[in-house]
């Protein structure tokens, strides 16, 4: 019964190892009652051969012991060698074995060699609950109570046996005993067990709560943290706009003939909306970071050549405050790393403006130096020290927290958001390393930063990715081009009377366009060279209109340029992607915007001379110019040799790339992609004057619009055959790098 008992609660809890054991132990137990004494089933026992009636008397003996040592190894393990137990029960399983295959006379003997481990078992039994109980361990005293009333029924028998007492054989009850207090404790245990499994799932189910509770809480503040972003998106934006025609109507008043005063008023409203873009730039800057949208671009980076930039351009401000500016390199040979040009140019353009901000006479150091250098990677220190007006100690703890600043005074007198430190500091721990400053107040301050990079080999010539503007190209010159047909899309009033007014100082006129249905509708009425597209409009935005203008079928897809206040790496990729061939800042700098249409008049006057003829013509001739060689010559005004040679390089493996791919675009009949290629290299083509190419992409893009799938393979055969004969002509031009 106990036994049984002890089964059912192994199997209601099976992790409960225990309560299998003492189960089994009292079931042989029960076995061995039944097969040595006379009891109400002992009838049952006729019928089995005396042989195998031994055999299982030794059996049940031989299972037994291993079975109460692991038992008591079970509840007591700290105290009972557990590293005999498999050498025990493999001795036991042999005996077990012997008594199976071997007659009764030889097992038999066999006996008295396993009484010695028996006795060695349960010595190791007794030891492990005497030192429980010596070192009170919980329950050992109930198990030390009921291995002593086994101990003294044993001896008992052995003494009537040698008829040293009168007292009769104990042992079954002595046994008896020994089951009713384990079991005494296995159910204390077990009813510990199910308070303790109640209490444990009671705790489960409150962690699933706060699970639940914490992913509703990420929910709501990534919601929040959305929402944020889309606001300070759309605030930017607002801003922007009204910023844009402020800067943009100063820079109108410039070309003006103005006196004195109203030139400095002029000057000064310009002055503060650029500060105006810096702060809301600080902003969009921290909220990206903040959120974890912020990516670093990998490309090589001259930090020496970064510096020397920040000096160029803060060179008038400190002129004007007669601050020195020095730059000191303290290792030899300083090697290119790997890393974001962008964002360490902001890192040193905000830490030297401080400098020169919170100096008042005096100069500023850069320096540069080693800390660590390894088979491919290298650490660099910079330290900008000035001898400004310092920081009191106790203000140093918290300058690098969000819109910190030293003192409500300094905001007062120099202005800034307290954003600038902040977002450096960010910005450095991205990169890697780390940034820290030491100062002394009426003394100075030098602020330092690491850097941990790849090296890299210093490229043959360092740039922007920005065309250069001519050096030709002076303030007060003006293109006149009556044959360039232009759209201005924008819906903003503001925007769109200085975008028209500058484009009719340039000498331009343009057709205007409040959203993309509009841009639509008149590409229908008539042809149009160049678009200047801005990103958010109603109805249609300029990204779904680009789209949809890449799929009209037109005779002369127009040149669309972004017109848009955000112009970060990741949104330039977006309006690529659209299909848009450059784009232009809002504010856009007047100066910027000639250069921007000086180069792609150019490029579309040199293209429509070899529009007319083409539709009719093969379109690979072998004594016909692939390039625009006046347009190439231009290009080589403005670039050195070796970068045109480089991006030439790079437009013959984009060529090579995208021909592979659009062959599978043609297989899979993915129209899109085809359509999408074929611009995208159209664009590149544009850029370089490789006007052949341009020709064929023209006609890969109608073939994919009306889903032809006979000219497109046609196309992509003229497109292969033209590529070797245009880099052949392009290389004959271009002198050797």
């Amino acid at each position: 019964i106990i036994g049984g008992y002890h089964l059912f609660l192994y199997l209601g809890n099976p992790k409960e190892r225990s309560a299998l054991y003492f189960s089994l132990t009292c079931l042989l137990m029960a076995l061995r009652i039944f097969l040595y004494e006379d009891t109400a089933l002992s009838g049952l026992l006729e019928e089995i051969p005396y042989e195998w009636l031994s055999k299982l008397r030794y059996l049940s003996f031989y299972a037994l012991t291993p079975t109460i040592y692991t038992y008591f190894a079970k509840i007591l393990p700290k105290y009972i060698p557990r590293r005999s137990l498999p050498w025990f029960q493999l001795l036991c399983l042999a005996f077990c074995l012997l008594v199976v295959l071997t007659p009764s006379w030889i097992h038999t003997y066999s006996k008295i060699y396993f009484n010695v481990f028996a006795v060695a078992m349960l010595y190791l039994v007794l030891r492990g609950v005497l030192l429980a109980a010596k070192y009170r361990e919980k329950n050992s005293r109930i198990i030390l109570a009921g291995t002593l009333i086994l101990i003294v029924t044993i001896s008992n028998d052995f003494f009537y046996f040698l008829e040293l007492t009168p007292v009769g054989p104990l042992l079954s009850w002595g046994l008896l005993a020994v089951l009713i207090c384990q079991s005494y404790l296995n159910s204390r245990y077990h009813s510990l067990s199910l308070s303790q499994a109640k209490r444990q799932d009671q705790e489960n189910r409150e962690l699933k709560l706060q699970e639940q509770q914490l992913i509703e809480a990420k929910l709501v503040a990534e919601k929040a943290l959305k929402t944020k972003s889309q606001f300070l998106a759309i605030m930017s934006h607002e801003i922007r706009t009204p910023l844009n025609g402020i800067i943009g109507s100063a820079n109108i008043l410039k070309t003006k003939n103005l006196d004195t005063d109203s030139k400095d008023f002029v000057e000064t409203i310009l002055t503060s909306g650029k500060i105006l873009l810096v702060v809301i730039n600080d902003i969009l800057d921290f909220s990206k970071i903040e959120s974890g949208k912020l990516t670093l671009e990998q490309q090589p980076v001259g930090i020496s050549e970064c510096i020397e930039d920040v000096f160029r351009l803060l060179q008038p401000l400190a002129r004007e405050k007669q601050i020195q500016l020095i730059y000191e390199e303290r290792t030899l040979d300083l090697p290119w790393i790997t890393g974001d040009q962008t964002r360490l140019y902001q890192i040193l353009m905000n830490l030297i403006n401080n400098a020169i901000k919170f100096t008042e006479q005096g100069e500023i150091h850069v320096r540069v130096e080693e800390v660590k250098r390894q088979a491919s990677s290298i650490e660099l220190q910079v330290a900008i020290q000035d001898t400004g007006i310092g920081i009191a100690p106790d203000q140093l703890a918290g300058l690098f927290d969000s819109f910190t600043q030293a003192d409500l005074s300094t905001t007062r007198k120099f202005g800034g958001t307290g954003l600038g430190l902040s977002i450096c500091k960010k910005l450095v721990q991205l990169m890697g390393g780390k940034i820290w400053l030491e100062s002394q107040l009426n003394v100075g301050t030098t602020f330092f930063f690491t850097l941990q990079a790849p090296m890299v080999e210093k490229p043959i010539e360092s740039g922007n990715s920005f065309p250069k503007r001519p050096d030709s190209l002076q303030k007060n010159k003006r293109v006149l081009s009556a044959r360039l047909k232009i759209m201005v899309a924008e819906d903003n009033k503001i925007n769109q009377k200085i975008a028209l007014s500058t484009l009719d100082i340039l000498g331009y006129s343009a057709d205007l366009a409040e959203n993309g249905k509009e841009v639509l509708e008149l590409l229908k009425e008539q042809t149009y060279d160049l678009i200047f597209m801005d990103i958010q409009m109603p109805e249609l935005d300029g990204l779904q209109t680009t789209r949809l203008i890449h799929k009209l079928p037109l005779d002369h897809s127009p040149v669309i340029i972004a017109m848009t206040a955000n112009t970060s790496l990741e949104d330039q990729k977006q309006y690529l992607d659209a299909g848009m061939d450059d784009f232009i800042a809002k504010p856009f700098v007047l100066e910027f915007l000639e250069s921007k249409l000086k180069h792609w008049g150019a490029t579309l006057a040199s293209l429509k001379k070899e529009e007319s003829p083409v539709r009719d013509t093969p379109l690979v001739k072998t004594n016909a110019s692939m390039v625009d060689h006046p347009f190439v010559l231009k290009l080589q005004e403005n670039f050195q040799v070796e970068i045109l040679n480089e991006l030439l390089g790079e437009f013959q493996r984009m060529l090579q790339e995208h021909l592979g791919e659009l062959a599978e675009d043609l297989q899979a009949r993915d129209f899109e992609q085809i359509q999408a290629k074929g611009h995208k290299i159209k664009g590149a083509s544009l850029a370089l004057g490789a006007k052949h190419i341009v020709t064929i992409c023209r006609r890969l893009e109608e073939a994919s619009h009306e889903e032809d799938h006979e000219k497109i393979q046609e196309n992509l055969q003229h497109l292969q055959q033209a590529i070797q004969p245009t880099l052949t002509e392009f290389k004959r031009i271009l002198p050797p790098s």
